[in-house]
């Protein structure tokens, strides 16, 4: 099911009033080239009609993988109707496929690249907290405030970003994510279809908390962060992004 409607926004760049088509609900029939677009941000990119300089939007949506059978909604958090929305949305819930909410276009893009490299979101967010308790280990006086999972060139990586959008990357191996797995799998549940869940790294922490394992700290070599035409950090942090509540939210 394809969605859209017409909004009026403001450019941050030069403040005059621009129209635009968003899509409050789309899924992956509409391109080919929909699900990288989701990874690498370009979709929640568009540039301002009078001053040509890009605009970075916030928007909620309905996204539908047909391949994998998922529903994933972006309710973003600034939303000020976010409780309502929320509540809305699982009391409505689906009658079949997998289901996830996410509360930031980051967290979308998360769970794209999840399904794009058949990888259980469940398990990425699980080697997401394993290997930030290992890179704090090495790195204590980082003021981290994001952890993000994508693909850049084929290779699953995690980005440890702080505030100012400074950060440091591990790349996510293929035998790292069988052992989280492994470890987890017999505690591991899926919600009753159509049942929308946030599955992020505080979901994890609180798994891993009742399941009562614990990491053991590793040394591993620090790796510093090279820019990609995949990931730029100016895309985690722009005060100026625009939010357009999606009205079926």
């Amino acid at each position: 099911m394809i969605n859209s409607k017409d909004v009026s926004v403001q450019c941050p760049n030069c403040g005059r009033n621009i129209s635009l088509k968003v899509f409050t609900d789309i899924d992956t029939n509409y391109s080919k080239d929909l699900p990288g677009k989701m990874i690498d941000g370009s979709w929640f990119e568009s540039t301002c009609s009078y001053c040509k300089k890009n605009i970075s939007l916030k928007f909620n949506f309905s996204y539908h993988d047909i391949t994998h059978d998922t529903w994933i909604a972006l309710v973003n958090k600034e939303d000020p109707n976010y409780n309502k929305r929320v509540a809305d949305l699982k009391t409505k819930g689906r009658k079949d496929g997998n289901t996830r909410l996410v509360t930031s276009k980051m967290e979308m893009r998360e769970k794209v690249a999840c399904l794009e490299k058949g990888r259980d979101d469940r398990v990425i967010e699980l080697c997401k907290a394993y290997m930030l308790v290992q890179f704090l280990n090495q790195n204590p006086n980082f003021a981290l405030q994001t952890v993000f999972y994508t693909i850049e060139s084929g290779r699953e990586i995690v980005y440890f970003f702080d505030g100012d959008g400074r950060s440091k990357y591990a790349f996510l191996e293929n035998d790292l994510y069988e052992l989280i797995r492994a470890s987890f799998w017999n505690k591991l549940y899926e919600p009753l279809p159509g049942v929308y869940q946030i599955v992020d790294i505080e979901w994890a922490d609180r798994f891993i908390s009742l399941s009562g394992v614990k990491f053991v700290t590793v040394d591993q070599p620090e790796q510093e962060i090279q820019k990609s035409s995949a990931f730029q950090e100016k895309e985690l942090y722009n005060e100026s992004q625009q939010i357009i509540p999606g009205d079926n939210m």
